[in-house]
């Protein structure tokens, strides 16, 4: 994809986003935050619990 392509505008705008580049910088944001919570629920998932009951 040419950087002309990355800038054009898109033929219908997504709240407020209207160039690709921006979409594409959502997207990659969007899956960032995606992927921090998963490491995040690993991590605790990953803990000793060791010292708690089951209840």
């Amino acid at each position: 994809m040419s950087s002309e392509q990355v800038q054009e505008r898109l033929i219908e705008p997504f709240d407020g986003i209207d160039r690709f580049e921006e979409f594409a910088s959502l997207g990659l944001f969007h899956e960032a935050m995606h992927l921090g919570q998963i490491f995040a629920m690993q991590r605790i998932l990953e803990q000793n619990h060791s010292g708690y009951q089951d209840l």
